[in-house]
């Protein structure tokens, strides 16, 4: 295609044509409409440029229907466009205007269809922005929790290590004084 595309600028537009036509074979053989889509399209150029009109419409017709069943809005404007070259080549104003309108009106609505969706995009990385946010909020409350939760038990068990230190200071205390009292109760007695 664009061996064909630089011969048909260069004027050679046989050359160009035979370009075209091996690109429209390899194209069908590997499966790529789309690219068969554009090929299709610019051959329909060099055919009108050589006089081939009926040969031109049957070109843009397996474009059309290449861009219709391929869902291509984009280039079934641009062959609409052609379609309107070729009307107004034949003098044949109305229908130039008919397809020229055409390719306006789908060009519109596949930048239509381009604008939602980009909105469709963008709305879904805000979303996942915005759960990604949240996500990061719930984990860092889980670490407040779980650090406040840690704090509390440390402290509660230093607490419960102090209790039982004074306690066992307290009642050793006792057993002395009562030891010593007991002993001292045996002196005296």
């Amino acid at each position: 295609n664009n061996l064909a595309l630089f011969y048909e600028s260069m004027g050679q537009n046989t050359k160009a044509k035979s370009y075209y036509l091996k690109a429209i074979k390899l194209s069908e053989e590997k499966g790529f409409l789309k690219m068969l889509i554009a090929i299709y399209n610019n051959l329909a150029y060099i055919l009108m440029d050589q006089g081939e009109i009926d040969s031109s419409l049957f070109v843009l017709d397996k474009a059309a229907s290449l861009s219709q069943e391929t869902k291509q809005l984009k280039d079934e404007g641009f062959i609409y466009d052609s379609y309107g070259d070729l009307y107004l080549q034949l003098n044949d104003y109305k229908k130039a205007l008919e397809y020229k309108n055409l390719a306006i009106k789908t060009e519109e609505e596949y930048r239509k269809n381009q604008r939602i969706q980009e909105s469709l995009f963008l709305s879904a990385v805000f979303e996942t922005k915005k759960k990604e946010e949240e996500i990061l909020a719930s984990d860092n409350k889980l670490n407040q929790f779980r650090s406040i939760l840690f704090g509390s038990l440390a402290l509660i068990a230093v607490l419960l290590t102090v209790i039982i230190y004074f306690s066992q200071k307290s009642a050793l205390t006792v057993a002395k004084l009562e030891s010593v009292e007991k002993g001292k109760s045996l002196e005296v007695a």
